[in-house]
C-alpha cells in the first residue's frame, strides 16, 4: 500500500511540473490590458467615400473639407454622415442656398462664420431645405453692412426643420435697420422645431430689431 501511495504522489508531482514547465501558458490567464481596442476615426469609417462627387445625386459629407464644399455647390443636396470637428476653420457665409442639407442630427462644431454682406449667417439667404442640423461651438461675426442677421441664415425663404445652433454672436456694427435673431434674422418661410443657444453681444443702433427667432 505504501508503494502505491508513493507512486501516486510521484505521478501528481510530475504532472504539476509538466504544467508549470511550459512557460506558464496554461496556468496564466490573459490580462485585461493585453489587447488594445482601436477607436475608429471618420477617416477609418468613411474615407472610401468621395465627398466631391455626388452619390445618387447627393454629396456625402464626413469631414471639414466636405462641409466646406457646400459653398461650392449651393444648389445641390448634401447628407452629413457623422459628427465633424471643423478644427477652428473660418468660413464666409454662403450667399444663397437652394439645395437640401440633411444633418441627420449630427453636430458640426468648432468654427467661425465671418463676413460683411447684407444677409449674414451660415447661409445668407436660404431658399432650400435645412433639416436635423446641429451647429455647435460656433462663433458668428457679422460686419457693418449686415441687415438680416441670424446664426443659421440671415433670411429664410423656404424650410428650416429641427435645427439647433449653439455658440455666440458678436455684432460690433450693423446697418441701422438691421434685424437680428437667434436662428434667422428675417423669416418668410417655414421655421419648425428650431433651437438657438446663442449668446448675443449686440451694439445695436436705435432702429435695429433684435429678437429671438
Amino acid at each position: 500500500m505504501k508503494r502505491i501511495v508513493s507512486l501516486l504522489l510521484a505521478f501528481v508531482m510530475m504532472a504539476s511540473l509538466c504544467a508549470c514547465g511550459k512557460g506558464g501558458e496554461t496556468a496564466t490567464e490573459p490580462t485585461a490590458g493585453g489587447s488594445e481596442i482601436k477607436e475608429l476615426t471618420n477617416e477609418d469609417l468613411y474615407g472610401h467615400i468621395d465627398q466631391f462627387t455626388p452619390l445618387a445625386g447627393i454629396y456625402k459629407i464626413w469631414n471639414a473639407e466636405g462641409f466646406k464644399n457646400i459653398a461650392n455647390h449651393p444648389d445641390a443636396d448634401f447628407e452629413i454622415l457623422c459628427n465633424i470637428d471643423m478644427e477652428g476653420a473660418v468660413l464666409a457665409p454662403i450667399p444663397e442656398f437652394s439645395g437640401d442639407i440633411m444633418g441627420a442630427d449630427f453636430a458640426v462644431s468648432n468654427f467661425t462664420v465671418e463676413g460683411d454682406g447684407e444677409n449674414f449667417g451660415f447661409i445668407g439667404v436660404n431658399k432650400g431645405k435645412v433639416s436635423n442640423l446641429i451647429l455647435d461651438k460656433v462663433t458668428f461675426k457679422p460686419g457693418a453692412n449686415a441687415k438680416a442677421i441670424g446664426s443659421l441664415a440671415g433670411k429664410n425663404e423656404k424650410t428650416i426643420l429641427r435645427a439647433t445652433v449653439n455658440g455666440e454672436m458678436t455684432v460690433e456694427k450693423a446697418a441701422a435697420d438691421a434685424a437680428c435673431g437667434g436662428i434667422v434674422g428675417i423669416n418668410t418661410g417655414s421655421l419648425t422645431n428650431t433651437k438657438a443657444n446663442v449668446a448675443l453681444y449686440y451694439n445695436a443702433p436705435e432702429a435695429a430689431t433684435v429678437g429671438s427667432m
